[in-house]
Parts: C-alpha cells; structure tokens; sequence
C-alpha cells in the first residue's frame, strides 16, 4: 500500500477543511475567481480594463506631481442584492500618497492639480475643512471625492505618522465606491516598508492617500 493510500483520517479532514475555507472565506481568489461571470474574462472587458489602467495611471501621476503608485485594486462588486439594475460592477484603482507639514499646504496643492483637470469637489470638502480649523487631528478628517472627466473618481483619505489606523485608511478595499474584497482580480496593497517608512517620518504631521478609481465595466440584469 502507498503512503498516500495509509494517510491518517484525521489528516484527511484537515486538508479538506483548509479547501473549503479556501473557497469560502471573504476576500480569497479562489471565491472570486468562481463567483465572477464569465463575461467578465472577455476580450471586451479586458481591453476596457486595460484602457482604464492607462487612464488612472496617467490622471494619478498628473495630480500627484509624478509621484510613484504605491498600491492597486482591480475588482468588481456584486450588485444583486442592491436591486439596481446592473449585477456586476468592475472598477480598477491605482493609489499613491501626499505627506507634508499641514493639511491646509497638501490639500490646496492637490485640489489646484484636480481642479485644473477639471474636477470637482463634492460638498463633503467645505466639513473636512470646517474640521480642520477645529483643530481636529488629520486622522478624524471626513475623505474627500472629487469627479472628473471620463468617469474618474479620486478619492482622498487623510492621516497621520501616528495614527493606529494608517493601514485602513490605506486599503483600498475600504475606500469609497471600492469594489470591496470579496471579488478581487488583481490587487497589490502598499507595501509594509512604505507603512514603516510613513510611521518613522514624523517631521510630517499629514498623510493623504490619493485613490483615482475608474470603472470599466458593468453587468446588466437579465
């Protein structure tokens, strides 16, 4: 008898288990990869995929002065639930960041770049900066959208050297309109040493993450 034919039962039953949370826990490929449709492997979808990766490569070094991406989410969110007319939406996300010395200083740089590609700030920039001559700590600031040409969406989250939730506020899972985690296509999140390099920096006082998001894809109910 092989040794595969003599593995103990008990050995068994771990291995099957580790299969099926493979397959079921939130945020795992393999749940993803069998969950999404397949229209959305197409040679349509990929084509638009890689014309809006192009599009958030180039809008992000524009805003952000050439500086580096650091992070990137491709997925899509399953509408069903929601009752919306579309099933499926697909939407790709390329981040980089801004740190500096002040709110006031970071922010009024980058909104001149958004504004000068014609984008504009949704309400919700007048309360973050309410809150910022508060005094409140960057950390407690409200994001900040703003809605651009060709459907482009930046979003600007705000924190700090010291703040315990840097690494949320820089999981693009997590972001406003993000696709979320549960059907990931590609991802790479920023890297631990940028963290550690951000927290080590504390002649900055502020560090804005920069998500330009576009989607490029959706799904209509039948």
């Amino acid at each position: 008898m092989s040794m595969r034919a003599r593995r103990p039962p008990q050995v068994a039953r771990r291995l099957g288990m580790v299969l099926l949370l493979a397959v079921l826990l939130p945020g795992c490929a393999p749940a993803a990869r069998t969950e999404l449709p397949r229209e959305a492997r197409g040679a349509s979808v990929h084509a638009a995929r890689q014309k809006a990766s192009a599009l958030t490569d180039d809008y992000l070094r524009r805003i952000n002065n050439s500086g580096p991406v650091q992070g990137t989410l491709d997925g899509c969110e399953d509408l069903r639930p929601q009752r919306v007319g579309f099933a499926w939406r697909c939407s790709i996300t390329r981040a980089g960041t801004v740190t500096g010395t002040s709110v006031n200083d970071s922010l009024s740089g980058l909104h001149t770049r958004l504004r000068a590609e014609g984008c504009s700030a949704a309400p919700g920039l007048q309360a973050t900066l309410r809150r910022n001559r508060e005094g409140l700590a960057p950390r407690y600031l409200y994001d900040v959208d703003y809605r651009c040409a060709q459907g482009v969406v930046v979003v600007i989250r705000f924190s700090e050297p010291n703040d315990p939730t840097l690494p949320q506020k820089l999981n693009l899972r997590e972001t406003t309109y993000s696709p979320g985690g549960a059907n990931v296509i590609s991802e790479e999140p920023f890297a631990a040493e940028t963290l550690d390099a951000m927290r080590a920096d504390k002649s900055k006082k502020v560090i804005m993450l920069i998500a330009v998001q576009k989607q490029y894809w959706q799904m209509p109910v039948e």
